[in-house]
């Protein structure tokens, strides 16, 4: 059984494949994404989670955000990894707020983030989880940081390592690794475990949808945008590519390719564009491996700024405890108020004489039945007002008299109601039928009682 993350850990989520948290640490290492998997597949599984991890962390590129740690349990049935946690925004949170992206801002971005790709797939690595969700925008200002850092390099060939098969885009497991169907390749989605040419994909759909401010595939549902993604990009969006992007359009749109042996080669084609764009002073002025940085003076990236956040990873996951804290005392402090308040709440003391009696069911359809009663009198008398003088309807004076007598019987009734209860225990029905009983009348007298000193006649 796992145990509870401590207070310094935030669990983002659980999944079919394990436990994913964020640790707020205070070492050298910082705060860090933690992933902890299951192996089904025993101590066997764990070696070959461990060999892959390792081999991940030799990889190390400014656009890959490191793989600090990796360690498993001693009987292999789990791994725990952690990446280094990500400052910034991320990437899809950016371009909603700024919108459909100029063909040189594009590159820019994407120009370390190709590389990246490259380096890994040289190393027979596979990214696997590239989405504008996992894309972290480097903190404006910050040095040394490339444009665009993927967070989980390698997440799904890892798990697949562990002995997990995450399956199909109709299962829970391959919803919950891909939130972002519309850039995995329909070759993942119909349960393959991620290769080269799904990076490439994903790449291809990042560029598009950054172009045009939009998915590449705006279906309304996932069954739709699967169909399409199988029949390859729209014709619209084909068009509108290649008109606001004409040098990185046909890169771009072949990676978006529905047969993987469709894009090959897309990636060097697309890393040509790119420099073709920028020029070689701007490659040298955004590119950390040329020694630039994003946020270089004359930099096509430096409008983002103003969209681009400077907080850290486990910033949010902290203020989404607070909420949560503050809404829970709340709700608590709310109930115990009504609790308290209510009225006809029993007190610990039945016997108390301070505790108020339960109400009783007649007293409540009488008192709803008398606040109806009300609000009609002041609807007719508000109808009555409202009519002029000469033309009020007998009928509406007649209908108040009504209620008014209505009103004023229910009124009574309760009164003498509150008094019988309030009063305490009384005596018994029948005691109380001969309390009523009038006394009996005096005996009639046919003369008048004799005095003493009176004479009779």
């Amino acid at each position: 059984m796992r145990q509870s993350p401590p207070a310094s850990d935030f669990l983002v989520r659980v999944t079919p494949w394990g436990r994913q948290s964020v640790s707020e640490g205070q070492g050298p290492r910082g705060s860090e994404d933690v992933h902890e998997l299951d192996s089904p597949a025993g101590r066997d599984g764990a070696e070959a989670v461990l060999a892959m991890a390792s081999r991940w962390q030799r990889a190390r590129h400014p656009s890959l955000i490191p793989l600090v740690h990796a360690s498993a349990a001693s009987d292999g049935r789990s791994v725990r990894l952690c990446w280094q946690a990500p400052d910034g925004s991320q990437l899809d949170e950016v371009a909603a707020r700024h919108g459909a992206m100029p063909e040189v801002m594009v590159a820019a971005l994407l120009h370390d983030l190709a590389a990246a790709l490259v380096l890994a797939h040289g190393r027979e690595l596979v990214l696997g989880c590239l989405s504008t969700r996992r894309l972290f925008l480097a903190p404006p200002g910050s040095d040394g940081v490339a444009a665009l850092r993927l967070l989980g390099a390698g997440l799904p060939n890892l798990i697949d390592a562990g002995g997990f098969e995450i399956g199909g885009a109709e299962g829970q497991s391959h919803a919950l690794l891909y939130d972002e169907p519309g850039v995995v390749a329909s070759e993942v989605a119909a349960g393959r475990t991620p290769g080269p040419a799904a990076d490439i994909f994903a790449l291809g759909a990042i560029g598009v949808s950054l172009l045009i401010g939009r998915p590449a595939f705006p279906e309304s549902t996932a069954e739709l945008q699967r169909f399409a993604m199988e029949e390859g990009p729209p014709a619209d969006v084909v068009a509108e590519v290649r008109a606001c992007a004409p040098l990185l359009a046909p890169s771009l749109l072949a990676a978006l390719s529905p047969h993987p042996l469709g894009r090959a080669g897309a990636v060097s084609a697309l890393r040509e564009a790119i420099a073709a764009r920028l020029g070689d002073d701007g490659v040298a002025r955004v590119s950390i491996v040329r020694g630039g940085g994003p946020w270089e003076m004359g930099s096509p990236i430096i409008p983002l700024a103003a969209w681009a956040g400077t907080g850290a990873f486990v910033a949010r996951f902290r203020k989404q405890r607070q909420s949560r804290s503050s809404a829970a005392n709340m709700a608590s402090f709310a109930t115990a108020a009504e609790l308290e308040g209510a009225p006809g709440r029993e007190r610990s003391d039945p016997s108390s004489p301070q505790s108020p009696t339960r109400p009783q069911l007649g007293d409540s359809l009488a008192e709803a039945k008398l606040r109806a009663a009300l609000q009609e009198l002041d609807r007719q008398r508000a109808q009555a007002l409202r009519a002029p003088a000469g033309r009020r309807n007998r009928a509406v004076d007649l209908i108040v008299i009504g209620i008014t007598a209505g009103v004023a019987a229910a009124l009574v009734w309760m009164a003498l109601r509150r008094g019988s209860v309030e009063a305490g225990p009384g005596p018994s029905p029948a005691k109380l039928q001969q309390y009523r009983q009038p006394p009996p009348p005096l005996p009639k007298r046919t003369s008048l009682p004799s005095t003493p000193g009176r004479r009779e006649r």
